[in-house]
């Protein structure tokens, strides 16, 4: 969120708040693969906040968000009727959904344990989740002690790309910094 606001504010066009995607995983087991999850929107305010601040707001949102969340999750229960209707149908509700948020976000757990393709090691995981009428798509995709982060933007939405991935980055870099880990 950091890196959304200050992009606004670079342009002199700072934001009363962020509509967002995120994903709830419902899993209840540890084993690598599988998926259980519920995309739920939050309503970020772009008020001013030290990153702290920020970060203990939208995690006490999402904490919210999470508990009105039940069972395997909405995907989970939808999938078996979604695979029955025609392409077009799916595409438009995703689109109609998408058309009321800013920006999707997710993250995927991934292998704690090195993996390999043809005896070679894979060195890292690339993460791309779909843009599907969003202004950008921000997903994270863990592999044994890398956090890898894949974003896809709109460019008829973003007018800078660039800036965008380079106020992200800084956003979390100050969000490390904030929690004194660097």
């Amino acid at each position: 969120m950091l890196g959304i606001l200050a992009y606004h504010d670079h342009r002199g066009a700072p934001v009363d708040s962020i509509h967002g995607s995120f994903v709830i995983s419902t899993r209840t087991d540890k084993a690598i693969g599988g998926n259980s999850f519920t995309p739920t929107r939050v309503r970020i305010p772009g008020d001013a906040m030290t990153p702290k601040e920020r970060f203990i707001d939208i995690r006490d949102r999402l904490t919210a968000k999470r508990s009105e969340v039940t069972g395997a999750g909405m995907f989970n229960n939808l999938a078996g009727l979604a695979n029955l209707l025609p392409t077009s149908v799916m595409t438009r509700a995703a689109r109609s959904q998408a058309t009321r948020q800013d920006f999707a976000t997710s993250n995927v757990r991934g292998p704690r344990a090195p993996r390999y393709i043809s005896g070679a090691q894979i060195v890292g995981y690339y993460p791309f989740g779909p843009v599907a009428g969003t202004a950008f798509n921000l997903t994270t995709l863990s592999y044994m002690d890398q956090l890898e982060m894949g974003l896809f933007v709109d460019p008829a939405a973003v007018n800078d790309p660039a800036e965008l991935r380079d106020d992200i980055a800084k956003g979390f870099h100050d969000l490390i910094e904030a929690a004194g880990v660097m």
